[in-house]
């Protein structure tokens, strides 16, 4: 029994002591560590992952920190997101509690979003910078996805340029797996708004409530005083159109544009109803008239009223004709009055009896031709209650047998009188001059001919003693007819050539005619059937080389306005040396011959190339390159190589920096790139000693 007692108190020192060396083994080789993470994207944390010795160990996503009690002295730590290790280090755990921190690296970046807007075709060019080199980028708009781009660059079709849309750009790396922040932009209304005031001047009384006035198809609201503002429309045209009662009177296109705006809508006038004919016939007045309506105003119906003796009488017709009874009373009043549609009342046509008739002797020719003259005879309002009588020379009155005259008289002067008699028993008479005459008119002098290049002028003079009503001109090559009330005409001869013929006829009032004629010698006009253009040196050296057809005299040659070359060959090339550069440059000729100098004409263009980079500083510090050089583009790609090195840099900018392992010889290729596809480039040797400078 006390052998169990020994044993007893035995085992419990040596458990007693076991725990106590345990104890002090774990208090100075294990410790509590606290890990502190700092990421910098939120939704890290739905994903990410600590392992610590390959164990993982849990993470607390609110106070954003671990726990746990570690070994003192050295493990491994690594950070995982979707399968990705994103952090992979040693860390040494020493002394008590230690506190960790761990960051992870900053994920990529869209900065700087910009746009432009191109109201030709109606695209948008969106462009960003990014931090850090990404694998790809997700195009939302309107959190709508459109597009993945790997360029940060992209062109969308916007659509109306008054809307306003929101661009998201959406940053992936990590092989695609994981995402950087993403950059906005807010992008439109690309047009500028502004206001319109559009006043309603109308000739007729009409009220606000009888008036639509739309904008583009939109109705406006119509004060008291005739004036709608159409607020906030684009600058730019626009539609106007005006309803009265129901019916369109005024379209038209108003145009804005920065500033106040303000348009002055006149309506039309309403048709006026000037001329009306009546003829007594059978006992009744029949009296007609022509429709005065138009392309906006609509006849909806007639007032006629004729009054006398203090009584009146009203009746309405949608004819345009009426019969009443006959009233041979110069008291006797009439009035049509039209009345459009939309109840729009015109101006009545009044009058008290049919007017006296008229004669229209300017319709009547004054010369005849063949000893014949034929008379068409009218009144000048188109009266159709009238009949003519007519006396030649003095010879008795006789009725003409309805509205037309034959008469054969003969070579003089002869006297022609007329009458016209309505009925109301009103005349009107007069008479006029008849020249007979079948000699033919003296033909044209003094012809000359100017060719122009392509265009060839020819001139005349006119017989002085004939009266001449017209010139035609012809040639025996061309086979044309080209009718002149002038004494000169131009026409193309592009494609004719050698000798012509022009003929120059006279014709007078009465159809006799003359003719003269000149023959000349077209010259063969240069034309351009091959050109080359070449650059030599930087480009501002230009070798030019053009092939003509064949041609006669000499050719002068421009250099924008400048004459450089003269010659009469049909092959020729020459050298522009020392030319500006990124300009455009055009090539013109004229051509000398017996005419003169003809019109300068266009030959080509051509545009000289970009001036090379040119460096204008460099300084090598801690591995980098700073360079500056200037430059015209949007795009530069620097390029050094130097022995077994070389490396290239893209930038949007002449301020560059350039990594570089060690001082040395290197070759710098700068390459300047425009928007246009255009490029320039210069190659330099620098030497970088050691220190830099």
């Amino acid at each position: 029994m006390k052998k169990d007692v020994n044993r007893f108190i035995l085992f419990i020192s040596m458990a007693f002591s076991f725990l106590v060396i345990f104890l002090i083994f774990e208090y100075f080789m294990f410790t509590e560590v606290q890990i502190d993470l700092k990421i910098p994207l939120e939704n890290y944390y739905d994903q990410i992952s600590l392992f610590i010795d390959g164990r993982e160990i849990p993470i607390d996503p609110n106070r954003k920190r671990s726990f746990l009690r570690l070994r003192k002295g050295n493990h491994n730590l690594k950070i995982v997101v979707n399968d990705i290790v994103l952090l992979d280090e040693n860390i040494k755990v020493e002394g008590e509690s230690p506190r960790i921190s761990l960051s992870l690296p900053e994920p990529p970046r869209v900065q700087d979003v910009r746009c432009e807007y191109s109201a030709d075709d109606g695209m948008i060019k969106i462009n960003w910078r990014v931090n850090s080199k990404v694998d790809f980028f997700e195009i939302f708009k309107d959190n709508l996805k459109i597009a993945r781009v790997k360029m940060n660059e992209f062109r969308d079709r916007y659509g109306d340029p008054l809307e306003v849309h929101e661009y998201t750009i959406i940053p992936f790396y990590a092989g695609g797996k994981l995402r950087g922040v993403e950059g906005k932009l807010k992008a439109g209304p690309f047009v500028e708004l502004v206001d319109l005031k559009l006043r309603i001047v109308t000739p007729y009384d009409v009220s606000k409530d009888d008036l639509v006035v739309s904008l583009d198809g939109k109705n406006l609201k119509l004060s008291d005083t005739l004036l709608a503002v159409a607020e906030k429309i684009p600058v730019g045209p626009h539609r106007v159109r005006v309803k009265v009662k129901g019916n369109v009177v005024l379209e038209k296109e108003v145009r804005t544009t920065s500033g106040s705006n303000e348009e002055i809508l006149e309506l039309p006038d309403l048709p006026v109803l000037d001329s009306a004919t009546a003829i007594v016939c059978n006992g009744k007045m029949k009296i007609s008239w022509l429709d005065p309506s138009n392309d906006i105003y609509r006849i909806d119906h007639y007032d006629v009223v004729y009054s006398f003796d203090s009584s009146s009488v009203s009746l309405s017709t949608t004819k345009t004709n009426v019969e009443l009874p006959t009233l041979l009373s110069s008291g006797v009043h009439y009035a049509i009055g039209p009345v459009f549609v939309g109840d729009l009342k015109g101006v009545p046509y009044e009058f008290f009896k049919p007017p006296k008739p008229s004669i229209c002797f300017d319709l009547i020719p004054r010369t005849a031709t063949e000893n014949t003259i034929f008379i068409r005879l009218e009144t000048c309002d188109n009266r159709k209650d009238v009949i003519f009588l007519f006396s030649v020379d003095g010879v008795e009155y006789e009725q003409v047998d309805g509205t037309s005259l034959n008469l054969k008289l003969e070579d003089g002067v002869h006297i022609l009188k007329l009458k016209a008699i309505d009925g109301f028993y009103q005349e009107d008479e007069g008479s006029l001059t008849i020249l007979v005459d079948t000699r033919p008119p003296e033909p044209p002098s003094s012809l000359t001919v100017f060719v122009d290049g392509n265009l060839m002028d020819v001139s005349w003079s006119e017989p002085e003693s004939t009266d001449v009503k017209e010139c035609n001109i012809r040639t025996s090559r061309m086979m044309r007819m080209i009718s002149m009330d002038d004494t000169n005409a131009r026409f193309d001869v592009s494609d004719v050539s050698g000798t012509v013929t022009i003929f120059v006829r006279c014709e007078d009032r009465v159809g006799n005619s003359s003719e003269s004629s000149i023959t000349v010698d077209l010259p063969k006009v240069p034309s351009l059937i091959e050109s080359t253009v070449t650059f030599g040196g930087d480009g501002n050296d230009v070798n030019v080389r053009m092939v003509f057809q064949d041609y006669s005299g000499g050719l002068v040659v421009y250099l924008d306005s400048m004459e450089i070359l003269h010659t009469t060959g049909t092959d020729v090339s020459f050298r522009l040396e020392n030319l500006e550069y990124d300009k455009t440059y055009d090539l013109t000729a004229c051509l000398e011959n017996v005419f003169g100098s003809s019109t300068v004409e266009k030959l080509i263009s051509f545009k000289t190339k970009l001036p090379p980079p040119k460096i204008l500083s460099w300084d090598y510090k801690n591995g980098k390159l700073h360079l500056k050089f200037d430059a015209v583009g949007s795009k530069f790609q620097c390029e050094i190589v130097g022995g077994s090195y070389s490396t290239s840099v893209l930038s949007d900018s002449t301020d560059v920096i350039i990594p570089i392992k060690e001082p040395g010889t290197y070759l710098l290729k700068i390459k300047a790139m425009t928007e246009d596809n255009e490029s320039s480039e210069s190659v330099e040797m620098i030497e970088i000693p050691e220190g830099g400078s």
